[in-house]
């Protein structure tokens, strides 16, 4: 998916901007998730994707725990009604 793509999703679940998501993935979250072979993110077409089709989301949460990429495993708490 394009990193426009997961921006949107990842904003729909947090109260940012599509924006500041955008950024903050560009800059720091994917070099790190890619670093710890979370991902493939390829900065020139702006794509990422898992970096094994035939792993686990759990597996991928994994190498980005031990590789420190993930700090806060707790979800946003949701605002009240």
């Amino acid at each position: 998916m394009s990193v426009s793509e997961l921006a949107d999703r990842v904003a729909s679940h947090l109260d940012s901007s599509h924006e500041e998501i955008e950024a903050t993935l560009v800059e720091r979250d994917l070099p790190a998730l890619t670093d710890c072979n979370a991902v493939k993110y390829d900065s020139y077409t702006d794509l990422v994707c898992l970096f094994d089709e035939h792993g686990t989301f759990e597996k991928y949460v994994r190498r980005a725990v031990n590789a420190g990429a993930i700090l806060r495993l707790t979800p946003p708490k949701a605002s009240s009604v």
